[in-house]
């Protein structure tokens, strides 16, 4: 027996601004991940109803909607998180200490 879907379960907003992305997970909108659309270009994939509820939140940001500091700073940190946990990131090829300035890359061949 086939799982009936609901037209709210097929809709979704996209963004691809880390900085709108960051206030919905604020906001606690419903992420539901990361996808890729094009070469190292990535969209942020949050549920939407059919009101366009997300969709307005994002808009509401742009013309000047604020949120605590300490949760935006905490939803930035989350989906940098996830975008640099990524497969394909290739954080092993690199000396990456996020303290440190100026990262270098290093030889994927040295040991």
């Amino acid at each position: 027996m086939k799982p009936e879907t609901t037209l709210q379960s097929a809709l979704e907003y996209q963004e691809s601004e880390l900085a709108v992305a960051a206030f919905l997970l604020a906001k606690n909108f419903r992420l539901l991940g990361l996808q890729e659309v094009g070469p190292a270009r990535y969209v942020f994939r949050f549920a939407e109803d059919d009101q366009g509820t997300t969709q307005q939140a994002a808009l509401d940001y742009l013309s000047g909607a604020t949120v605590a500091a300490k949760d935006f700073a905490g939803a930035e940190k989350s989906l940098k998180s996830l975008l640099y946990n990524r497969p394909d990131h290739g954080l092993g090829r690199r000396n990456f200490n996020p303290n440190r300035k100026g990262n270098q890359h290093v030889n994927a061949e040295r040991t």
